[in-house]
């Protein structure tokens, strides 16, 4: 499946994952290797259309910039929006899951 990740300064990136989709505890290792930091939670919100965005769980505690592009994603989602998202984040919308089939 493919992916973009996006880095605090707006950097957008494609990404195919290395783990098989069903290999769950091998895909978590690898977003928290993608997510860096220190991460160890991986927190899931789920996107208009049916996209999915992954970040660090206590990512809003560490010493990490602020990620605007996925701040706007989250509140696209009906985040809070008084809350931001910080550091790099994994995005999959659906366009991007179909592109990969």
């Amino acid at each position: 499946m493919k992916t973009e990740i996006i880095t605090p300064d707006g950097t957008r990136t494609g990404y195919t994952y290395k783990s098989k989709p069903r290999d769950t505890a091998g895909r978590l290792r690898e977003m928290c290797a993608i997510i860096g930091n220190g991460c160890t939670t991986v927190e899931h919100i789920a996107l208009p259309g049916g996209g999915h965005l992954w970040c660090d769980e206590d990512g809003s505690f560490k010493n990490v910039d602020l990620n605007e592009e996925a701040s706007k994603l989250y509140w696209s989602a009906g985040g809070i929006p008084t809350a931001w998202i910080s550091g790099t984040v994994i995005v999959e919308t659906k366009a991007m899951q179909e592109r990969a089939l």
